[in-house]
This record gives C-alpha cells, structure tokens and sequence, in this order.
C-alpha cells in the first residue's frame, strides 16, 4: 500500500511540474545528420544615396550596387549602376569560370547587355552552353536591384 501511494505522488507531482511548464519558449532545435544547405553570398550597399520615384512598395536609391551569386565553377560578382531609377550598367566583376570558352565569353557581354537593354532581368535569354552562368548573372543582379530599394 506504501508503494502505491508512493507512485500516486509520483505521478502526480510529474503531471504537476509537465502542466506547469514554459508554454512560450521555443523548443530546442533537434541536430539533424543533414547537410547545411548553401547559401549565396550576397553583397549589396549603395555607393550614392539620390533617390528617385516609389517604385514597387519602396524608393529606388540611385547608386552603384555590387552582388554575387553562385555559377558553375564558382561564385560570379556583378555591378549594377542606376542612374534615374533605370539601369545604366551591369558589368561581371569576378568570376570563376573558363574564360577561353566561347559561350562564356557571349553570357559575360550578352546577359549584362540585355538587362541594360530592357531595363529589367525579366525575359533575359540564356547563352545556349552557359545557360548556368547566365542564370547566375540574372541572380546577382536580382540581389543588387533588391538592394537600391527602400521601402
């Protein structure tokens, strides 16, 4: 009988401190056996501060604004120039791939072309054998227009 009681107030007591307990905190992150999942380095800071009209939820700050982001062999670092809410300039800063390779040569020339051209990455077309580099020129100069909003 002196067991059973025993193990009443056991019980009892672990219900008591379990309902008790911090509702709010945030439970601890479990470590997993998965591998962290890569970012892309990303660097964007204006170089001036004029700013234009509203565009999009926020202010266009011309300026000059450097981003990357990750191609096939390595990271590619852009610079995006606005001047008067548009696009003026885009050129590769750095980057890792083979620059004796014909197709890289056209998306390093092409790709920054044609986002000065429309004034826009959307509706860019890849270079057919650089399709990933080209993709990742799109990318940083993404990160870099992101940046020269403030909303």
């Amino acid at each position: 009988m002196k067991k059973l009681r025993i193990l009443m107030a056991l019980a009892l007591s672990l219900g008591v401190f379990t309902a008790c307990g911090n509702k709010d905190a945030a439970p601890a992150e479990q470590p997993t056996n998965e591998p962290a999942a890569t970012e892309t380095t990303e660097t964007a800071e204006p170089a001036e501060t004029e700013t234009t009209e509203p565009e999009a939820g926020g202010e266009i700050v011309d300026g000059t604004y450097e981003a990357s982001a990750v191609a096939p062999a390595g990271e590619v670092r852009v610079e995006v120039v606005l001047e008067g809410g548009k696009i003026t300039a885009v050129n590769v800063l750095d980057h890792k791939e083979d620059a004796a390779n014909e197709a890289v040569k056209e998306a390093l020339t092409s790709v920054p072309a044609q986002i000065v051209e429309k004034n826009s990455t959307g509706g860019i077309t890849p270079v057919e054998g650089a399709e990933d580099l080209s993709n990742a020129i799109v990318e940083a100069v993404d990160t870099a227009l992101q940046a020269s909003v403030v909303k």
